[in-house]
C-alpha cells in the first residue's frame, strides 16, 4: 500500500465499501505520486445542468428530485478527470479493476482534517449498480439507521440515502444518490451513482456538514470536456421584452392567485391521489369529481394531456417555473415508446401504457398543445438568457422532448396535393362513440380503434404555432416548412366565407362546416399571427354569434346549429322526448371557451371587451379558485365540476391583460 493520509485507520480495506474491492484489492496513491495519471486541462464551462436524481435505480420514488451542477457528470471524460482539489479538499486516489466504478478517490479537507471517500458509478445497465448498504452489510458493518435527507441547493431540492454504519470502533455516514439525464430516466441514456462516505470522529453534525460542503464542491464545479454536446448557435425570434419589467397588481391578481393555487392543489400527491403511480407523479388531475357522483370511478385520477399543457403555460406565465418544469419532466415520462401520447391518463395507476393502453385514444392538437407549452416555457426563459440552450441541460433535454413530440406528430400531415387534406394534420387513434346497451338497459360508451383521417382545423391551429415556434427556437427548418405548408392549407381549405370564420374539420370527401367556437376565436388569433388581420376581425365578430346569457350570466358556448349529440340516431337516445335537442336550445356557459375568446379580444386590442368577458367568468370562480368545466351538465361531454382548463386559462388572460410582454410571447405573429 503506498503512502497516503493517516486517517485513524480508516485505510483498512474493510472499509471501503464496495464488496468488490475485497475480492480485487485496493491502493493508495497520492496526486503527486508519479505513476498517477494527471487530469488533462479542462475547459471552463458556462453551461448549468439539472440532473433527474433519485434515491434508487430500478424505479422512480417518491423522493425524486433535481441535482444541479456546473458539470456534465453524465459525460464520462468529465467524471473520469475531477481534480485532484475541489475547494479545500485535496484527493488521493484509490485504484480497482472493476470496470464499473470510474472513479474512487479519498478527500481530506486541509483546513479541518475532515476526510471522504467518495465513489462515482457510471452505467448504461442496471447489473452495474447495487446498493451500497449491502456492501458494508457483506464487510461485517453494522447499519444502524436508514432514512433520507432533503438537500437544497442552488433553489433546487434532491434527496440522498442517508445512513449510518458502526464495525467495531468505526462509525460512518453514508450519503448516497443517483443521477439521470432527465425523468424518462431511460438508462441507456447512462446513470451515474455517487457515494460520500464519511468517518464520523467528533459529531454526526460535523460529518454532516463536511458532506454537505463537499456536495457543494462537485455542484459548483466547472468541467467541459465534453464536445459533442454544443448546442447549434441560432439566434431565437422573440418578442422584444424588458426582463426587468417588474409584474404588476391589479384588481384581478386575487382572482389569479386563488386559481394558481387551486391548480398547485390538483398536482398529484394530493388529496385526491396521495399515492400516485411513480411515472405520473406531478401531473394535474383535471377535475375536482365529488366522491359521491356516478362519474367519480372513472374520472377521478385523469390527467388529459391538453389540460396539463394549459397548467405549463398558465405557471410560467405567472413566474413560477418550477411547477411547470415539473409537469414538464412528468409528461417525458410518459410518452410511448414511438414519442406518442394519449389524449389522457390515470394517475392512481399506470394506464395507458405501452403494454395496456386498449381504449387510449391519441388526439394531434393535444400532443401539439404539450409541445408548444414546453416552448412557450423555454420562450419564457429565453427572454432572460438568450444564450440558455447552450447554456443548460435540463433545457435542452426539454427541447429535446418537444422535438420528439413534433417528430411524431409530423408523420400525420397529409403529403398527396391531390387530397382535400393536403398540408394539413389528421387527428390521430381511436375514438369513441355512443349505442344502447341491452346488458346496461341504458347507453354506454365504446371504442372504436383505428387511426382518425378526420381533421380538426382547431387542432391544427395548434400545431402550427407549435411547429412555427420550434423552429424559431430550435432552427430547424423542417419544422418551418411543415408549419408554413400548413398555413397556406388551413388558409385555402378550411376559411368558410360564409360563415365567417373557419369550418370545424376537414374530411376524405370535403369540408366539415359544423360551427366551433374555437374555430372563431382561435381561428381570429391565428389569422391574425399570419397577418390576416381583417379576416381576424371577422372571425372574432363571429364569435359573438356565440353568446348566450342564463342565470348564472353571460358567456360563450362550445357550438351553435348542431344537435346536442351527432347523430340523429345518438341524440335520440339521450332525448328520447325530444330528439331534435339542439345547441341553440341549451344555456351552457363553456367559461374555457369564453375566456378564449376574451384572449383574442386581447390580441385585437380590445381590452374593454375582454374585461367584460373576464369579469363574468369571475363570478363563477368557486372559493377556492376553481372554474367549472361548464355551467350544465351534458353526459359524457361536459360536467359543472370544477377543471384544470377553465382555470388555467383565467390565469393566462388575466396574465396578458396585466402584462404585455407576457401577451407577445403568447402566439404571437
Amino acid at each position: 500500500m503506498q503512502s497516503g493520509p493517516d486517517w485513524k485507520g480508516a485505510r483498512a480495506p474493510g472499509l471501503w465499501l464496495c464488496c468488490v474491492f475485497a475480492a480485487l484489492g485496493f491502493a493508495w496513491s497520492s496526486a503527486d505520486d508519479p505513476d498517477v495519471t494527471p487530469v488533462r486541462d479542462a475547459h471552463s464551462s458556462s453551461r448549468v445542468y439539472k440532473f433527474t436524481s433519485d434515491t434508487s435505480h430500478y424505479f422512480s420514488t417518491s423522493h425524486e428530485g433535481k441535482f444541479v451542477s456546473n458539470t456534465n457528470y453524465l459525460y464520462k471524460p468529465n467524471l473520469e478527470n475531477l481534480p485532484w482539489h475541489l475547494g479545500d479538499w485535496k484527493g488521493w486516489m484509490v485504484q480497482s479493476d472493476d470496470p464499473n466504478i470510474l472513479y474512487q478517490r479519498y478527500y481530506e479537507d486541509e483546513k479541518s482534517g475532515a476526510g471522504i471517500y467518495l465513489v462515482a458509478v457510471h452505467g448504461t445497465n442496471e447489473s452495474q449498480f447495487h446498493t451500497p448498504e449491502v456492501c458494508y452489510i457483506g464487510d461485517g458493518w453494522k447499519i444502524e439507521e436508514r432514512r433520507y435527507k432533503s438537500i437544497s441547493l442552488r433553489k433546487e431540492t434532491f434527496q440522498v440515502r442517508y445512513a449510518i454504519a458502526k464495525k467495531g470502533e468505526f462509525r460512518h455516514l453514508i450519503l448516497y444518490w443517483y443521477l439521470w439525464p432527465d425523468s424518462r430516466r431511460n438508462i441507456m441514456d447512462g446513470l451515474v451513482m455517487f457515494r460520500l462516505s464519511v468517518k464520523i470522529d467528533t459529531s454526526l453534525e460535523h460529518a454532516e456538514q463536511a458532506a454537505l460542503d463537499f456536495i457543494r464542491q462537485l455542484s459548483d464545479l466547472k468541467l467541459d470536456l465534453d464536445k459533442k454536446e454544443v448546442a447549434e448557435v441560432f439566434v431565437p425570434i422573440l418578442p422584444q421584452v424588458d426582463p426587468d419589467t417588474k409584474r404588476v397588481r391589479t384588481k384581478w391578481t386575487p382572482y389569479k392567485e386563488k386559481a394558481l393555487a387551486w391548480l398547485k392543489s390538483q398536482v398529484t400527491p394530493n388529496a385526491i391521489v396521495e399515492e400516485p403511480a411513480q411515472d405520473r407523479r406531478h401531473l394535474l388531475v383535471s377535475y375536482r369529481v365529488p366522491k359521491d357522483s356516478e362519474a367519480y370511478p372513472y374520472v377521478f385520477s385523469k390527467a388529459s394531456l391538453y389540460d396539463n399543457a394549459l397548467a405549463i403555460i398558465a405557471f410560467s406565465m405567472a413566474g413560477e417555473l418550477g411547477p411547470a418544469e415539473r409537469i414538464i419532466e412528468a409528461a417525458s415520462r410518459i410518452l410511448s415508446p414511438d414519442n406518442d401520447l394519449w389524449f389522457t391518463f390515470n394517475t392512481h395507476n399506470s394506464w395507458p401504457n405501452k403494454d395496456d393502453h386498449t381504449g387510449a385514444i391519441v388526439r394531434s392538437g393535444a400532443s401539439a398543445w404539450l409541445g408548444y407549452a414546453i416552448v412557450y416555457h423555454l420562450k419564457t426563459r429565453l427572454v432572460e438568457n438568450p444564450k440558455l440552450l447552450a447554456q443548460d441541460n435540463q433545457a435542452m433535454n426539454h427541447l429535446k422532448i418537444a422535438r420528439s413530440i413534433a417528430d411524431r406528430i409530423l408523420v400525420r400531415q397529409v403529403k398527396d396535393p391531390k387530397d382535400p387534406r393536403y398540408g394539413l394534420f389528421t387527428g390521430g387513434e381511436g375514438r369513441y362513440s355512443y349505442r344502447w346497451s341491452e346488458e346496461q338497459k341504458g347507453i354506454e360508451e365504446y371504442f372504436i380503434p383505428g387511426p382518425v383521417p378526420w381533421v380538426s382545423i382547431e387542432h391544427n391551429f395548434d400545431i402550427f404555432f407549435f411547429l412555427r415556434d420550434l423552429a424559431r427556437i430550435s432552427g430547424d427548418r423542417k419544422y418551418q416548412s411543415a408549419a408554413t405548408l400548413l398555413k397556406q392549407s388551413i388558409l385555402e381549405r378550411a376559411w368558410n366565407e360564409t360563415l365567417r370564420q373557419f369550418n370545424r374539420g376537414q374530411r376524405l370527401d370535403g369540408a366539415d362546416p359544423v360551427q366551433a367556437l374555437d374555430c372563431a376565436s382561435w381561428g381570429a388569433m391565428f389569422l391574425q399571427a399570419v397577418g390576416q388581420q381583417s379576416l381576424a376581425e371577422a372571425s372574432l365578430k363571429t364569435a359573438s354569434n356565440y353568446f348566450v346569457r342564463s342565470e348564472r350570466g353571460g358567456g360563450y358556448k362550445p357550438y351553435i346549429n348542431l344537435l346536442l349529440y351527432e347523430g340523429h340516431y345518438v341524440n335520440s337516445l339521450f332525448f328520447q322526448d325530444d330528439p331534435k335537442k339542439n345547441w341553440n336550445d341549451l344555456p351552457l356557459i363553456w367559461p374555457e371557451g369564453s375566456l378564449g375568446v376574451a384572449m383574442a379580444y386581447i390580441k385585437m386590442g380590445n381590452n374593454r371587451k375582454a374585461v367584460e368577458i373576464l369579469e363574468s367568468v369571475l363570478s363563477l370562480q368557486d372559493p377556492d379558485g376553481g372554474l367549472p368545466y361548464a355551467t350544465e351538465s351534458l353526459r359524457f361531454q361536459f360536467s359543472q365540476n370544477p377543471s384544470v382548463a377553465g382555470t388555467a386559462w383565467l390565469v393566462m388572460v388575466i396574465s396578458a391583460l396585466e402584462d404585455e410582454n407576457i401577451l407577445k410571447l403568447f402566439w404571437e405573429r
